[in-house]
């Protein structure tokens, strides 16, 4: 389709109704999500741990970080991370260490005991998506893994600048 078809009301449109039937379907996803994490202390999930904390593991999966670039990477705001890291630490999940670069700072590592956790979170939801899926189509499973991981990149590249030009713009409103 050329630059002039897209741009007819109809073209646009369609794509408004595709566009809002994602954002439908995600919302829902999210939901049902929310509702498992509600749950988590039924699925082996220690109980008052929010997702923010498994985002940390995930995170200090990689390698050790500080606490500010953990917070960057996740787009979360430093006190959230802070909080975080000290349910962590005291949980022998996450240990903080000296930066040989800066002794002044600390990195947070990830413990063996926060390996096994994620471990254990990883087994519990491949668990749970294999049952919501195990009667599709193979290649269905596939697309599905292919369009959400595409879409996964897509908001980790262009979040950062959609949540900074709204900031902007909200900005200038007021001003």
């Amino acid at each position: 389709m050329d630059a002039a078809a897209a741009s007819r009301p109809e073209a646009l449109e369609a794509k408004a109704v595709e566009v809002e039937a994602v954002g439908q379907a995600i919302a829902r996803v999210v939901r049902m999500s929310n509702c498992a994490t509600a749950h988590a202390g039924r699925l082996g999930v220690p109980s008052g741990w929010e997702k923010a904390t498994y985002l940390v593991l995930f995170h200090l999966e990689a390698g050790a970080r500080r606490s500010g670039s953990v917070a960057e990477a996740l787009h979360l705001d430093p006190s959230t991370i802070s909080r975080q890291v000290a349910t962590l630490v005291k949980s022998g999940l996450v240990e903080r260490t000296i930066d040989p670069e800066d002794g002044r700072a600390s990195l947070l590592s990830i413990t063996e005991q926060g390996r096994s956790i994620l471990a254990a979170h990883r087994a519990t939801r491949r668990e749970l998506i294999d049952r919501m899926i195990t009667d599709w189509p193979s290649r269905d499973r596939q697309d599905l893994a292919r369009l959400l991981t595409r879409l996964a990149d897509a908001l980790e590249t262009k979040l950062p600048a959609y949540v900074a030009d709204v900031i902007q713009a909200r900005h200038e409103g007021e001003s």
